[in-house]
């Protein structure tokens, strides 16, 4: 029987955590990985607030940016993790552990984190009614 992309992406990821890699390579492919995907994602997060600028802070479209923003959080999530993942890779060519690690199920597992994305809404939903005061 196939395992999934849930299975096999905890699986890489598990594996990706035991692997011995030097602090050198973790700490660049850390801040290359989060460095790449907000320039990837920033272009995204200014459409949101743009489109916030425009439409205002009405309360039918106050639910719309908590879930835009959810999303968006959950897939810079995924995407630096994928990125750690291929940079490491490149760093060390001659750990044949990390070759065999698979980026996209990473990626797809990390994305769709049940724990992460949980405490991410409920930081979400916390921040947006404390900046924003809430809608009643």
């Amino acid at each position: 029987m196939k395992r999934n992309f849930w299975l096999r992406g905890r699986e890489n990821q598990q594996r990706f955590y035991q692997l011995k890699i030097r602090i050198k390579t973790n700490l660049l492919g850390t801040l290359l990985a989060l460095l790449t995907a907000a320039i990837l994602v920033l272009p995204l997060a200014l459409m949101i607030i743009q489109f916030l600028l425009v439409y205002g802070f009405s309360r039918r479209f106050f639910y719309l940016y908590l879930v835009i923003v959810w999303l968006g959080l959950l897939f810079f999530n995924g995407l630096v993790n994928y990125l750690i993942v291929i940079y490491s890779k490149s760093l060390e060519r001659e750990n044949s552990e990390l070759q065999q690690i698979e980026a996209k199920f990473v990626f797809y597992y990390q994305c769709f984190n049940f724990v992460f994305a949980v405490v991410a809404l409920i930081g979400i939903v916390f921040f947006a009614f404390q900046i924003f005061g809430g809608y009643r």
